[in-house]
């Protein structure tokens, strides 16, 4: 693959020194939001029984204010009823490692959301050979991450034996409803936002398969994601937080596909988000959805109890990206 330059992103050539590599960047795409995800195949799905639209699991012991749920608001509960299409969702809150869910049961398409779990699985097997990051797979990384590169991805997921690699690592970090395309088409992997919680705790946190400089590897590059593709679980989230993201999109005969995971801090804020929607009208469509959830995600993990209206007001972004707690 041709080596690409990406302008700016000093931040994150020292993450990639850190890992041991030095990281080729690709340029920004001239369309808005980037390529589109992996090739388009059957849209077979299969939906679960219905169940609450509301569950809260906790984590850890101690309960959190119920609050603190995004999802038990009514008026976002009736706002989703509304919006057409089928949504499910997953917030996690680091601080006291409460994690809601909205219609776990739905499973959906990944589209480009996968290339969070194609880089964990290919810097946890850099791990197991005991080398850093092949300079190759480096060079494929960082467009994957930051632009979405659909080439990019499909030579790194080649690289590291694709489902046959992935899969394995998916099962032995809990991620259990997570499957593949039948016909091989990464990006039709179908996923439950708690699963990509699940991935993105082992991504985000310690105390799981990766080592500190594979987290902070691919937290960087998620940092760095070009504007264009910095929607979503950015809805009503201050420009001073910091928002680690991977979004994805894929348009079918039925309706687009379109996802949102991540990390969010700031403002006295820590937290996991995972927003997928599918059968959209349209990919603004999509977009609309998931921010209005993310914006609602946003004001419940600030709220404490007696706590009033001005403690949603922004403030400074924590500089932090590495955490305490044991989860994960």
């Amino acid at each position: 693959m041709a080596r690409k330059t990406l302008l700016g992103l000093l931040v994150l050539v020292e993450a990639c020194v850190i890992f041991g590599v030095t990281a080729g960047v690709a340029s920004a795409p001239s369309t808005p939001g980037g390529s589109r995800a992996a090739a388009v195949g059957p849209a077979n799905r299969s939906a679960g029984a219905a169940q609450s639209s509301v569950r809260v699991s906790a984590k850890r012991s101690g309960t959190a204010a119920p609050t603190n749920n995004p999802f038990a608001s009514k008026a976002l509960q009736t706002w989703l009823a509304n919006r057409h299409g089928r949504i499910t969702a997953a917030v996690y809150d680091i601080k006291t490692g409460q994690e809601y869910l909205y219609k776990p049961q739905y499973a959906e398409k990944t589209a480009s959301t996968i290339k969070v779990d194609i880089l964990a699985t290919a810097l946890h097997l850099a791990q197991e050979h005991h080398e850093p990051l092949p300079a190759d797979e480096v060079e494929a990384a960082v467009p994957m991450i930051t632009e979405s590169d659909n080439d990019a991805a499909e030579d790194l997921y080649n690289d590291i034996g694709g489902w046959n690699t992935i899969g394995p690592f998916d099962k032995s970090i809990g991620m259990t409803r997570t499957t593949p395309n039948d016909q091989g088409y990464f990006g039709e992997t179908y996923t439950t936002a708690a699963d990509q919680i699940t991935l993105l705790k082992q991504v985000m946190l310690p105390g799981g398969k990766l080592s500190l400089s594979s987290r902070q590897y691919e937290y960087e590059l998620m940092l760095h994601v070009i504007p264009s593709q910095r929607w979503g679980i950015t809805g009503g989230v201050p420009k001073n937080a910091r928002v680690a993201i991977k979004n994805g999109w894929l348009p079918e005969t039925s309706g687009w596909h379109v996802n949102s995971t991540g990390r969010v801090q700031g403002d006295g804020r820590n937290y996991l988000i995972a927003v997928y929607t599918e059968w959209n009208t349209s990919w603004d469509y999509g977009i609309a959805t998931i921010e209005h959830v993310a914006a609602a995600a946003w004001k419940a993990m600030g709220v404490k109890q007696g706590a009033g209206p001005a403690h949603y007001a922004p403030g400074p972004a924590s500089s932090s990206t590495t955490q305490t707690s044991t989860t994960g």
